[in-house]
């Protein structure tokens, strides 16, 4: 008789392959919710959800609903937990969400009842004041306000104020630095107070107290440098240069090559002689200065020249004539 019944059941097997059935394996079960704990508050808006892994799942999907049942997130993992995006989720407020698993027969069922979980995120507490140092003295206008960064908070807001009181400048930024516009609030030797405050999802925490202050203290900028232009002097009557004036240009025009600018050339004369003559016989000298520096490769639009004849002698001591006899080189 079993053996009978044995060779019934196999001959059924046979004919319900033949027949081209299949034996349906099980898709996951249901998995187990592990936390945030049901109906407990968060103090995040970006909470991780988990549940219990299944051995045999390859894939997570979550689903988040508000206080009228309907979804408003959803997602997939491939491990058992899923953290919500930022920005998702409102403070203050109740969500209900499930999960359910897959594997290679497909989606199972999600957990039922849902579980639960309510927003409840504290104020973010006052940032910690890090740069300018309290009661410095800075040396720009474009400074940097910094603070210490806090989790969980996406603005700051910072308010920089005159000796008086009076807000001058900030701004809110995204992250914990708030850059000073040059020239635009700030004034050389003032002193400014500064704070700042931080929002999350709860709102804006309150700003740090007391305020830091700091010194605006710009130093001048540098004196140019000193120039070395030497001048160089001529015979009598004459407006040829001498070899060791020749050395004086070279000098000169070394100088050149090392500073930007242009440069006038001046030429003198002593008081012997007319006006006009004098007037034409120091430009003709400055104009011989001018084609020297030329030969040496200086470029012509760097170069200007005028006479002052015999104006402003340097001496009137007719034994010490030569020296104004003269062409000064000055920088402009």
């Amino acid at each position: 008789m079993k053996r009978t019944v044995l060779l019934l059941s196999c001959i059924a097997v046979t004919l319900l392959l033949t027949a081209g059935c299949q034996i349906v394996r099980p898709t996951p079960k249901a998995p187990k919710a592990l936390a945030p704990a049901n109906g407990s508050a968060v103090t995040t808006i970006t909470p991780q959800l988990q549940v219990e892994a299944l051995k045999d799942a390859d894939q997570y999907q979550w689903s988040v609903k508000d206080a009228n049942d309907s979804i408003i997130l959803k997602g997939t993992s491939l491990t058992p937990s899923w953290m919500i995006p930022k920005g998702a989720l409102v403070n203050g407020t109740r969500y209900q969400w499930t999960c359910k698993a897959h594997n290679t027969h497909g989606w199972g069922k999600d957990f039922d009842p849902e579980w639960s979980f309510t927003t409840d995120v504290a104020l973010p507490a006052a940032p910690v004041a890090l740069s300018p140092a309290n009661g410095a003295e800075v040396t720009t206008a474009t400074l940097t306000l910094e603070v210490q960064s806090i989790s969980d908070c996406d603005q700051y807001k910072f308010a920089l104020r005159d000796s008086t009181g009076k807000e001058v400048g900030g701004g809110t930024t995204e992250g914990p630095t708030y850059i000073v516009l040059a020239g635009l609030t700030l004034t050389n030797g003032q002193k400014y107070t500064w704070t700042a405050s931080a929002q999350n999802a709860a709102g804006w925490g309150p700003a740090f107290t007391p305020e830091w202050s700091f010194r605006l203290k710009i130093p001048p900028p540098p004196k140019p440098p000193v120039t070395t232009l030497k001048t160089i002097h001529f015979d009598f009557d004459k407006f040829d240069i001498r070899p060791g004036d020749a050395t004086i240009i070279e000098d000169n025009a070394s100088w050149l090559r090392s500073n930007s600018g242009a440069l006038k050339l001046e030429g003198y004369c002593d008081p012997v002689g007319t006006e006009e003559y004098n007037r034409g016989l120091g430009l003709r000298r400055a104009n011989a200065a001018k084609n020297y520096l030329e030969k040496l490769g200086i470029d012509a639009s760097r170069l200007s020249t005028i006479s002052f004849g015999k104006e402003k002698l340097v001496t009137e001591d007719e034994a010490q004539y030569e020296l104004n006899r003269r062409v000064e080189f000055v920088a402009k």
